[in-house]
């Protein structure tokens, strides 16, 4: 089954998935309070969880030499995508912050597990948690204009950032893992895909349809963050010699719709939350469409 074709069939799945998130709500069984407990357990266990997995007991010269290819990559598809929205999104801030950054923990990491195996984590992992840093940073600067919101103590004590230079370590001193751990890890991983779709679910509940289907602001930023970005991304990877199969993992983690943060972050500095949150649910419909036609694209051109 080709890459387009596999991402398909799991973009179906994870819809399925939220769908049931969604009847949950409305009939009462996942409540918003649930919801928050399960996204807090995602962002700060089952994420960490995943990326140590990927990394622990995978040295090889070859891997070694993917995971810098891999960070120059991740640096310049998030330093594209920051510079497109805000060139989109020059005097919105929340709306430069939904186009900039993707959903790669809960969209991304799933689809990227199906497309090349969980050890693929390991192509996206430098992505992540550069991710999390720009967004506990810039773009946290960005919604509130100012940079006194900025907590360098957050950005520093992030569960994936610690993940990440947790499983480098590992990598580089080679210790094997044992099977016990394996297993453990490979258990915790496997509850990563449902809970993100569920949580999703949960939000898509929670919105006003015709509100999410007539707001013009959230179809810019999601054709931005679904389709130009991606575009440009693909012109840019397929100009760069390198490991086809990382190429490609980056790409949907960088295709991936907007990221939920962008309402997180917006709550918590005092913005409005509702064009936000109509975003992220919008451009998360859309890339049901989106994301097999954009891999399908770059795996013709890469």
């Amino acid at each position: 089954m080709s890459i387009a074709a596999t991402l398909a069939s799991q973009c179906l799945v994870m819809f399925a998935v939220m769908g049931l998130g969604c009847l949950l709500v409305k009939l009462g069984m996942l409540s918003p309070t649930t919801t928050r407990e399960l996204g807090s357990l995602l962002l700060n266990v089952v994420f960490p969880v995943v990326i140590v997995r990927s990394f622990w007991g995978m040295y090889t010269p070859e891997r070694l030499e993917n995971l810098v290819f891999t960070m120059v990559l991740s640096a310049l598809a998030l330093g594209l995508a920051m510079l497109i929205a805000r060139l989109v999104f020059p005097r919105d801030g929340v709306l430069e912050f939904a186009a900039a950054f993707s959903n790669a923990g809960f969209i991304g990491i799933p689809l990227v597990q199906a497309a090349f195996g969980a050890e693929a984590v390991f192509f996206i992992a430098p992505f992540i948690a550069a991710l999390n840093v720009l967004q506990w940073t810039y773009g946290r600067w960005r919604i509130s204009g100012s940079t006194e919101s900025i907590s360098m103590r957050s950005v520093l004590s992030s569960p994936m950032l610690i993940a990440l230079i947790l499983g480098t370590v590992l990598f580089l001193v080679r210790m094997p893992i044992p099977p016990i751990a394996q297993t453990l890890m490979g258990t915790i991983a496997n509850l990563n895909s449902p809970l993100a779709m569920l949580i999703l679910g949960s939000y898509l509940a929670n919105a006003d349809l015709r509100t999410l289907l007539t707001t013009p602001k959230a179809y810019q930023a999601s054709v931005a963050r679904l389709v130009l970005i991606p575009l440009v991304s693909i012109a840019l990877f397929a100009v760069i010699p390198g490991a086809r199969e990382v190429k490609l993992a980056i790409l949907i983690a960088a295709a991936a719709p907007v990221g939920s943060n962008v309402s997180v972050f917006c709550q918590q500095l005092g913005q409005d939350t509702n064009k936000p949150s109509i975003t992220v649910c919008l451009s998360t419909l859309l890339s049901l469409v989106t994301l097999p036609l954009i891999s399908a694209l770059a795996t013709a051109v890469l």
